[in-house]
């Protein structure tokens, strides 16, 4: 049976009966996935939303997306890109238009598309914020305390994840 869930609480409605849901993004039948809150237990408040705030890199889309609808169980990932957008959430790279920018779409994500999960992250091999392991870290944890104070988005939960050399999510916040 597939689930949907709603960020307004957590009824759920069938939608087919083999367990499946649609993916349009990829055009197939995705298996049905659980969602796991803070306490590691399944988290049935999840929206059909989810937004990734993230390099605009194609090598960290799908190790990202992967990772948030195994643990999360989104049916559909808002994807926002800007280059070694870590650094420019932190205020180190883009100047002022770069975090503006930022800000409106996952503002625009989490109130049309009622997404309950933003994701920020910062990878490997970054073209556009050529730093090390650890300032990337930094950048993450600096970025996921700029986007919670966003008012557009306030309540909404804020994850930082980190895209290592072997494209593997670990995450750091």
């Amino acid at each position: 049976m597939c689930v949907v869930w709603s960020r307004r609480g957590s009824s759920r409605s069938a939608l087919d009966a083999a367990g499946k849901t649609a993916d349009a993004s990829l055009g197939a039948a995705q298996p049905e996935t659980s969602t796991i809150n803070t306490a590691g237990e399944p988290d049935s408040t999840m929206s059909t939303f989810a937004t990734s705030v993230s390099c605009m890199d194609g090598r960290v889309q799908v190790p990202i997306r992967k990772w948030v609808t195994e643990r999360f169980g989104p049916a559909y990932i808002d994807t926002i890109t800007q280059p070694g957008m870590d650094g420019v959430l932190a205020g180190r790279l883009g100047g002022d238009a770069g975090p503006k920018l930022a800000r409106d779409m996952t503002a625009l994500s989490v109130n049309a598309h009622g997404s309950a999960l933003v994701v920020v992250s910062g990878h490997h091999d970054c073209a556009g914020n050529p730093v090390s392991r650890q300032k990337h870290v930094d950048d993450i944890r600096e970025s996921v305390k700029t986007v919670k104070s966003w008012e557009e988005i306030a309540g909404t939960r804020v994850i930082g994840l980190w895209v290592n050399e072997n494209w593997e999510v670990e995450q750091v916040t």
